[in-house]
């Protein structure tokens, strides 16, 4: 059972990050998943969103970001 929920949280993560990847014309990054995910697999492809404070944090992939709640996700690390 433990493999079976390790298998579903790679998909669903992998999935994510290809979502990552396809961002749109101005760079921001669509989350489609209706809810915050439970579990994001550590897989570092970074993106920077805004978090619920209103500052630039640079998470550890998309799906990081939609369990933080963050706003105007753009693909790469945030600017320092």
């Amino acid at each position: 059972m433990k493999h079976l929920v390790f298998l579903l949280a790679t998909i669903v993560a992998c999935s994510l990050a290809q979502s990552a990847n396809a961002a749109n014309r101005n760079g921001r990054i669509i989350l489609t998943q209706g809810s915050p995910p439970e579990v994001c697999a550590e897989i570092y492809q970074p993106v920077c969103g805004t978090d619920q404070n209103g500052k630039r944090v640079t998470y550890s992939n998309a799906c990081f970001a939609r369990l933080a709640k963050a706003t105007n996700v753009t693909p790469g690390e945030c600017p320092k």
